[in-house]
C-alpha cells in the first residue's frame, strides 16, 4: 500500500500509526521505496 493509503486507512479505522510501527518492528511489514514514494508490503516468510 502506498503511505498515504495506509494514513487514510489508520484515519478511517481510528488506529494510530503505532500499529504500523509494530508491524514494522515484528517483520509482519515491510517500508519500501519506489519512484520517491513509500510503500508498505506485507513481509512473507522465507522457506528454507
Amino acid at each position: 500500500m502506498r503511505e498515504d493509503a495506509v494514513n487514510e486507512m489508520l484515519i478511517n479505522t481510528g488506529l494510530g500509526w503505532d500499529v504500523i510501527q509494530t508491524l514494522l518492528d515484528n517483520n509482519k511489514l515491510k517500508k519500501v521505496e519506489f519512484s520517491g514514494k513509500n510503500f508498505y508490503v506485507r513481509q512473507l516468510p522465507v522457506k528454507q
